[in-house]
């Protein structure tokens, strides 16, 4: 994503602290480009809330209509995102639960359509 000019970061509601997160990160993903990691461990805030989001805007210097939030919780991530401006992809691949969908928000079951949307 970087060679097409997509930034990226990381917003966790996990109770480690980011350098844990960011080593685990970096051991399964060691060609990842994150710019930043925002654990809920090192601030008082969670997703949902708006100030985790706001954070993150302010670490990435970007406008909320600029980011697209890309999580796998409906009540954390996407809600959450469209609380704070963004524009919320719903990353269902990974849920193993029932779950309903919600036409109104864009749904993928794989990165790889996450990619045709960015247009790659």
């Amino acid at each position: 994503m970087k060679n097409k000019g997509i930034r990226t970061g990381v917003i966790s509601n996990i109770s480690y602290a980011s350098s844990v997160v960011a080593e685990r990160i970096n051991r399964l993903l060691p060609e990842n480009s994150f710019e930043f990691i925002i654990t809920s461990s090192n601030y008082i805030f969670r997703k949902p809330n708006k100030r985790i989001f706001d954070l993150a805007l302010e670490k990435a210097g970007l406008e909320p209509d600029e980011v697209w939030y890309i999580g796998d919780q409906y009540e954390c991530d996407v809600k959450g995102a469209l609380n704070a401006g963004l524009l919320p992809i719903w990353y269902i691949g990974a849920i193993d639960l029932p779950y309903t969908e919600d036409k109104n928000i864009l749904t993928v079951k794989t990165w790889n359509e996450i990619e045709r949307y960015m247009g790659g």
